[in-house]
């Protein structure tokens, strides 16, 4: 996404009670942005009982779907074997580039790596990289997206549904880190956005983290924007992020929780679907910052997609 709000016009947002929920609704038109505050006094009830809102996500890397999920799924991405020519060994997602790409910067192949390991994990996991001592635009960064949308594929993306990752966002400051979804086949107007901004005072808490959601009708002219605040620090442990999509509203999950509902009419989902897409960048100062003083490093667990469901899933 590209940062078309001010951290300073996002400013209102951030004493939000991560254990309330609460609905954000942003509506952006030039010149002037209009910010309205619908709060609410308890969890929706798609929220997820059986996976509470902890200081830490434990759940170990090698989980799979089990028979209680639907029969919906349709990705289950982990990154456990080696993806030839850039591609995953399913055919459902691709390592771009070399390209520019969001911020200007320029997309990398060898930004992206997919150890084995990560801390006490094992499995296989994605890692997106955004090199240090970098020191004139356009600097390299790292994305990968899925191939159903494109021209290539000969096949719609995907619409309506829940989306999940479970990541670690980067602990170094200047970045911005990412999972969302955009309109294909020409990265969009619409757009569903979670991002983590690490040049935000949060990087250096213990305790508490932020991250900014937001739809997009028309990037910078037409969107809706929130700000989460977490109990915790989204660099120093895994997390899952998620939206449900469906036809003009799209509710943000944290560990399988809602804590943040968008809505507008317009926001359906086109005939030919979107991309599922997650990067890493650098180099706006109102958004992330950077470039940053060492190597950034973004690490995904798994990326999944069930397609028409009207509730958040229990996995």
């Amino acid at each position: 996404m590209k940062p078309f709000l001010t951290i300073a016009a996002l400013a209102g947002f951030t004493t939000l009670s991560f254990m309330q929920l609460a609905h954000l609704d942003t509506c952006c038109s030039d010149p002037h942005c209009k910010l309205v505050l619908h709060a609410a006094s308890q969890h929706s009830a798609v929220s997820d009982a059986n996976h509470p809102i902890s200081p830490a996500d434990n759940l170990p890397n090698t989980i799979r779907t089990t028979k209680r999920m639907t029969e919906a799924l349709q990705v289950d991405e982990h990154f456990d074997t080696p993806w030839p020519h850039n591609i995953s060994p399913d055919g459902l997602f691709r390592v771009n580039g070399p390209w520019k790409g969001t911020g200007g910067n320029l997309i990398t192949p060898q930004n992206v790596a997919m150890p084995a390991s990560f801390g006490k994990y094992k499995g296989g996991f994605l890692q997106l990289k955004v090199p240090g001592q970098q020191s004139s635009m356009p600097y390299s960064a790292a994305e990968i997206q899925s191939i159903a949308g494109s021209d290539a594929a000969g096949k719609p993306g995907y619409g309506y549904g829940y989306y999940e990752t479970r990541l670690q966002v980067s602990a170094t400051p200047g970045v911005c880190d990412s999972f969302f979804w955009i309109q294909s086949p020409s990265y969009g107007p619409k757009e569903i956005d979670f991002e983590f901004l690490t040049n935000e005072d949060w990087i250096h808490q213990p305790d508490r983290g932020k991250v900014h959601v937001t739809i997009d009708i028309v990037p910078g002219k037409d969107q809706h924007t929130a700000v989460i605040n977490l109990p915790f620090n989204p660099s120093r442990s895994m997390h899952r992020y998620g939206f449900l999509y469906s036809p003009g509203k799209v509710q943000f999950t944290v560990d399988g929780r809602v804590l943040s509902t968008l809505s507008d009419p317009r926001m359906t989902a086109p005939g030919r679907g979107g991309f599922i897409m997650a990067n890493e960048w650098t180099g706006n100062p109102n958004w992330g910052g950077g470039p940053p003083l060492k190597t950034a490093i973004s690490t995904y667990a798994w990326i999944k997609f069930a397609g028409g469901l009207q509730k958040v899933p229990s996995w």
